[in-house]
């Protein structure tokens, strides 16, 4: 996740011009259903994957938009200046009635108290945390280096949700221990 401010970010680029108009046409055509991916980011549907590579190819000028993935909480934005290419991902955890039930031991039921303790939890500790985004922005380059640079990006969101799941299935085992 860049941490500062990068001037040379489309996507920076692109929020410091939004109020006035985004200077990068969308890419039309994508995505060509509801979801632009299926099971990952770089799980494009066929049409979809097609835009794209033309795009990328071709050097075109354009922005993505925040394209959905079918079967995770999920998404990314490519934007492209013809010169270089921010790829940007962004992933969410689960709402917090499934985190909780997936922290604990299969059949666990929690009381009333119990489940107030873990909202607590939430709400002082990671609700803040629970979205996250990366990005990079590289000279333009080919499609499958793209994915490649998007495949890396997911990786490590994925990673950080999943040490934010580890809070949470602490916080699980302290609430269950001290029933």
């Amino acid at each position: 996740m860049n941490m500062f401010y990068d001037p040379d970010s489309l996507a920076n680029i692109a929020k410091d011009t939004i109020c006035r108009k985004n200077p990068f046409p969308p890419l039309d055509g994508l995505p060509s259903s509801a979801d632009g991916c299926k099971w990952g980011l770089t799980d494009l549907y066929e049409e979809d994957e097609r835009i794209l590579r033309a795009a990328i190819s071709e050097r075109k000028t354009f922005d993505t938009g925040w394209v959905g993935c079918k079967k995770e909480i999920r998404s990314f934005r490519i934007i492209s200046d013809g010169q270089k290419i921010t790829i940007m991902a962004s992933a969410e955890m689960d709402d917090f009635n499934d985190l909780i039930y997936d922290a604990a031991p299969d059949g666990t039921e929690f009381t009333d108290e119990q489940f107030a303790i873990l909202a607590q939890f939430w709400c002082d500790d990671l609700e803040i945390c629970s979205e996250t985004m990366s990005e990079r922005t590289v000279p333009l380059t080919t499609y499958e280096d793209a994915m490649s640079i998007l495949s890396e990006l997911e990786d490590a969101n994925d990673r950080q949700l999943e040490g934010w799941f580890e809070v949470v299935r602490s916080w699980v085992a302290d609430v269950l221990e001290n029933a």
